[in-house]
Order: structure tokens, then C-alpha cells, then sequence
């Protein structure tokens, strides 16, 4: 099965841009996320894909229209946390307090979420036990390559009992002697729709299930600097902004994905998860 997740954050929350925390509000972000998880949402429903969205708190307080529209077209719904705070700059009380706030977010709207994904794949070691102690079964934070960010390459891509009795789901990474091959985000963007449909039916075939991720922003052209408010100055090299904006917007990379692979959501592929889990 392939299992297909949204991460619903702004292009505000991004890292490279370095918006201050307070400056990551709804009004810099101009419906942008709205705009784009709506375009995601129509283009589910015309390929009768499922999926799980993994939703900042913030963006669930912006948009709770989006939250609602999640639930009519019966997409899970998890948590991303309350902003896009690595856990590497948490301590265990704060990343406590943001996962107990985006869950009373949600369940006021009706949301029970069971799954979650760490902003930027991080990690720390009171991860499980906070996800744990407030319900959380399933995590998807392990993305099993090694960037400037994170190093995940101790992993595999197959689903695993970690700490706690949570089912771990790790992003979807193809290996081919010593090199990993990533699908889905930055990756979907750089080697495409078509090299991405491989990567993840091997990834299926060789482990039972794969992970596709993306993010709203990369769907619909992020403003460029010259948009933001004139006192809040993004500088980046050349090289930089090239990563940052490259492939964007990637809609036909997508739209060709959602043609190719009958998508499922995590929850969608539980009893499939578990019977993996079991042998």
C-alpha cells in the first residue's frame, strides 16, 4: 500500500525564509495555505485518493474551513504540531504544551488526531513518551536519509514498534547498494513525477508500504520576498533560493501521481500496517 500525507504548514513556517515566530501570522501568509490545501483537496476528490493531513495548530486556527473540508471528504486528520518548532528547540514541557494545544485545537473541531510528524523530520529523545502520554499511536518523523537537518540513515523504511508502543511509519527512501534514493517533497520537485511513481512502487514491493509526502507550498507559487512586509527583509544566495523555489509550483508532477497510485491515508492502511508488523 501506499500511503499518501500532506503536511499543512504555510510557506511562513518554512525554515530557509527565517520569519521570526511572531511574524508567522495569518495575515503574512495572505491565504496562501488555504488557497493551495483547497487546490490539493479538489484534486484528492477527483482521483478518489485518500489521505492524511498532518496539520499545524496554527493553520487549524486560521483556516478551520480547511479542517472541516478535510472531514467531509474523509481524509485523516493529524497533528504537525502548533508551529513548526523543530524538537530540537523544544524542551519536554514546551513540545507537551504544543501537542496538548493542537489537540484541543482539533478536538473542538471534532478531530480525535492518533497520528503525528515532527516538523522537519526532528527528533529528541522525549518524542514518544510526550506522543504517548497524550494519545498518539502512529508517528511519522523518521525519514531514514541523512541531510544538514537530520540524520535518519540508523532506520529503514519499513513500519516498526518503537518506544512506547507507537507504530512507527517512516518516509519512503529506496535503497541501491550504499546510495538512498528519497521520494516525495523536495525530491518529487527535483527527479519528478514519473522517477517518483518508481521509486515508490519498488519501495512497496520490497517493504509492503510507502510513504509520499508534500507540502501545500510546493503545489502553488510561493510569493517571492518582494511580497512580505517591507520591514522584514529575506535575504538568500543564489543557490539558496534556487533550492527553495525549485519545481514549484509541482501540480503536474502530482496530478500524475494521483493518476498512476491508488492512494490510501495512514489510517487507511492500519490493518495492512499491523498484519506487517505481525510477520
Amino acid at each position: 500500500m501506499i500511503l499518501l500525507s500532506v503536511d499543512v504548514e504555510s510557506w511562513v513556517h518554512r525554515p530557509v525564509f527565517n520569519v521570526p515566530l511572531s511574524r508567522q501570522t495569518k495575515a503574512l501568509d495572505g491565504e496562501h495555505v488555504l488557497r493551495a490545501t483547497r487546490i490539493i483537496l479538489e484534486l484528492f476528490k477527483k482521483y478518489r485518493a485518500k489521505a492524511t493531513f498532518f496539520v499545524l495548530g496554527t493553520v487549524a486556527e486560521w483556516y478551520p474551513e480547511l479542517i472541516e473540508a478535510m472531514k467531509k471528504d474523509g481524509h485523516e486528520i493529524g497533528i504537525h504540531g502548533y508551529t513548526h518548532t523543530r524538537l530540537s528547540d523544544h524542551t519536554r514541557e514546551s513540545f507537551d504544551d504544543e501537542i496538548k494545544k493542537t489537540i484541543l485545537i482539533l478536538n473542538r473541531m471534532g478531530v480525535g488526531p492518533r497520528v503525528y510528524r515532527a516538523p522537519a523530520f526532528s527528533s529528541a529523545d522525549f518524542l514518544y513518551e510526550v506522543l504517548s502520554n497524550n494519545g498518539i499511536a502512529c508517528d511519522s518523523s523518521v525519514f531514514p536519509i541523512k541531510t544538514p537537518l537530520y540524520d535518519g540513515t540508523a532506520y529503514d523504511c519499513r513500519p516498526f514498534i518503537i518506544d512506547r508502543g507507537i507504530v512507527e511509519v517512516p518516509c519512503s527512501v529506496l535503497k541501491i547498494s550504499k546510495l538512498r534514493v528519497p521520494a516525495g517533497g523536495f525530491y518529487l520537485r527535483l527527479l519528478g513525477g514519473r522517477i517518483n511513481h518508481i521509486l515508490l512502487k519498488k519501495i512497496e514491493k520490497k517493504n509492503g508500504t510507502a510513504v509520499l509526502y508534500f507540502h501545500p507550498w510546493e503545489i502553488l507559487d510561493i510569493p517571492d520576498k518582494e511580497f512580505v512586509e517591507t520591514d522584514l527583509k529575506i535575504k538568500m544566495s543564489f543557490l539558496k533560493k534556487t533550492f527553495t523555489y525549485y519545481g514549484i509550483p509541482m501540480l503536474g508532477d502530482l496530478e500524475y501521481l494521483l493518476g498512476k497510485i491508488d492512494f490510501t491515508s495512514f489510517e487507511g492502511a492500519r490493518g495492512h500496517i499491523d498484519a506487517t508488523l505481525r510477520r
